[in-house]
């Protein structure tokens, strides 16, 4: 075998591994009362959760993967929301909220619902009274700032619960927020509300109604589309859509029911780089194909409720991504080399 057809087969080798070797990897969140509960990393391999760290009581809420490869976590007790490596060994707080004096456990309090704009910027929500917060380029030294008056006050109920950004369509850039309570989803520009006392933003329009329960779960996919998840906190009550994953165009036009779960709650929910839809409910962790197929892919301790993916490719904001390889700096190497080496053949076999 002449060295030429070893250098191709190690190539084609190593472009396989690299292809292999890239996988997007999926987080989840679990909340409970009475039990530390911890942050899990799914294993589809073993359709197991892995913890990666204890939360703590009652533990973590909704979350995303940042455009640093970070995990971003709300923790809802401590009026905060949480960056995470993927192995669980370094936490910063990056945003911090003071509460409300007629919530003495903070709950309804906490931040909750982060998302990531193009430019970096995070947006977010809180549980119990809604309204919408953005801290410049996720950045722990400044201060989220306030840009739309609250959804409630509501105490006891939770308002607030999922952020995302649209990324296709007539409102690309602008931001979604899921109102729990009221069964709807509303829309604000980020450019016309420089703060909450802004007169546009002091009551944010309703964006997304149509065929809804009580809204929690936002996902975007790679065409713009918009997802949302349905669930309902009451144990005595059941609403018609619960369970559903529900389809909007960009421009907010109903698509239909995506999906079902079963009369459970839709509550965390996210786009791998392959557009498969995951979705995390209270005690199952599903993936499910553009088609609408649905597998099981994991159970999860305690109550699942929010879900994060890193994707193998760049990511941008509201969740789509390009799902485009990378490229391993051995193999361009390589390829250059033979570039060279056969262009130099060439010039070696003209010139006898």
């Amino acid at each position: 075998m002449s060295w030429l057809k070893v250098l191709l087969i190690l190539v084609v080798t190593m472009w396989l591994a690299n292809s292999v070797g890239l996988a997007d990897t999926v987080f989840v969140s679990t909340w409970n009362w009475d039990i530390p509960t911890s942050l899990y990393r799914v294993d589809p391999s073993i359709q197991g959760a892995i913890p990666i760290l204890q939360t703590g009581i009652p533990g973590w809420d909704q979350g995303v993967c940042g455009p640093d490869g970070n995990l971003y976590f709300s923790d809802v007790i401590n009026l905060r929301i949480i960056r995470v490596t993927q192995n669980g060994t370094q936490l910063t707080t990056v945003a911090k909220l003071p509460g409300q004096s007629d919530q003495p456990t903070n709950m309804y309090s906490g931040p909750d619902g982060p998302s990531f704009d193009a430019q970096g910027d995070m947006y977010f929500t809180t549980g119990g009274y809604g309204g919408l917060w953005r801290l410049d380029g996720a950045d722990p030294a400044k201060d989220p700032l306030q840009i739309t008056a609250p959804f409630g006050p509501a105490p006891g109920h939770w308002i607030g619960a999922a952020t995302a950004v649209l990324t296709k369509g007539p409102y690309a850039g602008e931001v979604i927020v899921s109102h729990h309570a009221g069964n709807v989803v509303y829309k604000i520009n980020p450019a016309d509300c420089p703060s909450a006392s802004s007169s546009n933003c002091a009551q944010p329009k309703v964006f997304l109604q149509e065929n809804l329960g009580q809204t929690f779960g936002l996902a975007i996919n790679s065409r713009g589309e918009i997802f949302v998840g349905s669930s309902n906190t009451s144990n005595t009550s059941w609403h018609p859509s619960r369970g559903w994953i529900t389809k909007f165009a960009p421009d907010g036009s109903f698509m239909g029911q995506f999906v079902n779960l079963g009369n459970t709650e839709a509550d965390g929910i996210a786009f791998d780089s392959q557009d498969n839809l995951w979705a995390v409910t209270a005690n199952a962790v599903f993936k499910i194909t553009p088609s609408g197929q649905r597998t099981l892919v994991s159970a999860v301790p305690f109550e699942g409720v929010g879900i994060a993916i890193c994707k193998d490719s760049a990511t941008t904001a509201g969740g789509s991504s390009s799902s485009q390889h990378h490229v391993p700096v051995e193999l361009g190497a390589i390829w250059l080399y033979l570039g060279l080496y056969t262009f130099g053949k060439r010039i070696v076999h003209h010139c006898k």
